[in-house]
């Protein structure tokens, strides 16, 4: 598995290899293919024999599953974001769905829509001088 592999900068200031699909490889990875390349087969065989690659063997085992998972998920085959089957008898009924006639209201629209609160920061003088008389008091001090 010959592939062109190009170095560049990475954000930290850590090299990068760009494999030939154009994936990045960790400058802490040194194989000459990313992962994606290598293949689900070698993610699995580098966690059940420890020992067969050398460039996997540099890894950690935390390391070598989450690789792992990634080429399970990458290719479908992940078995927490798969659906499972039902099982065999189990008539599957349809799930009616209902789609809506008219499109959602915006959200200037959802406010228009609902009333109004009052307006408990009010400063509007007229207001505040008349609550000030009706409790019996003046604006004037004697």
């Amino acid at each position: 598995m010959a592939a062109a592999t190009q170095t560049v900068q990475a954000r930290e200031g850590e090299a990068v290899q760009l494999c030939s699909c154009g994936n990045k490889i960790s400058g802490k990875d040194t194989h000459q293919v990313c992962s994606a390349c290598l293949g689900l087969k070698h993610a699995q065989l580098a966690i059940d024999n420890p020992g067969s690659c050398e460039h996997c063997a540099r890894f950690t085992m935390k390391s070598l599953r989450r690789r792992l998972a990634r080429q399970a998920s990458l290719l479908g085959l992940d078995p927490l974001l798969s659906p499972s089957p039902a099982p065999a008898g189990t008539p599957q009924v349809p799930i009616p769905v209902e789609l809506p006639t008219t499109a959602a209201l915006s959200w200037g629209e959802q406010l228009d829509a609902c009333v109004p609160l009052p307006n408990v920061l009010s400063t509007d003088e007229e207001e505040d001088a008349l609550d000030f008389e009706e409790e019996g008091q003046s604006d004037f001090l004697l």
